[in-house]
């Protein structure tokens, strides 16, 4: 069984300038990119979910709704699934790609912690695999929520601070 890193929501209206500008969202990106490297070295499926909203933002189409550009170089060493629900599992392909590599365990890390990831860490479908939140590569509105929900999360799934733990 192998492992699967699920990167959520990583997209420009998280960011500076964006519609919905999240707290220092800026310090995710380079443990984000860690994460992908050590996938890409230990052979670990990426996956890329990339919300997709009709209007408000990550609307559709818009370049806020585009992964933050120092993902872009990464994309096509994962997969992308596309959701317009919290939870990423829901009307996705999500599961069907898991099941497709033998995924056993789920490494998550993106944007919003108490939103997003939260949703697919702790969702019905998530049950069947070993997850583990990556800390410092998750962010949410403003530091406060971002580390409640993480202290929340522990009681269902692991919590880590970085990679390297």
């Amino acid at each position: 069984m192998k492992k699967a890193l699920i990167i959520i929501d990583v997209q420009n209206d998280y960011f500076e300038g964006g519609v919905y500008p999240q707290f220092n969202t800026t310090s995710i990106v380079e443990p984000t990119i860690k994460a992908i490297e050590k996938a890409k070295q230990e052979g670990i499926l990426i996956v890329f979910i990339k919300h997709e909203a009709p209007e408000g933002f990550l609307v559709k189409g818009t370049e806020g709704s585009e992964f933050h550009a120092d993902l872009q170089p990464y994309l096509q060493d994962g997969v992308i699934v596309t959701k317009t629900f919290a939870n990423s599992f829901k009307e996705t392909n999500l599961e069907a790609v898991l099941a497709e590599n033998n995924v056993a365990d789920l490494i998550i890390t993106g944007i919003m912690t108490q939103n997003c990831v939260t949703h697919t860490a702790i969702s019905k479908e998530s049950e069947k695999y070993n997850v583990t939140v990556v800390g410092n590569a998750c962010t949410a509105p403003n530091e406060m929520v971002h580390n409640v929900a993480l202290v929340a999360l522990t009681e269902r799934v692991a919590v880590i601070n970085s990679i390297e733990d």
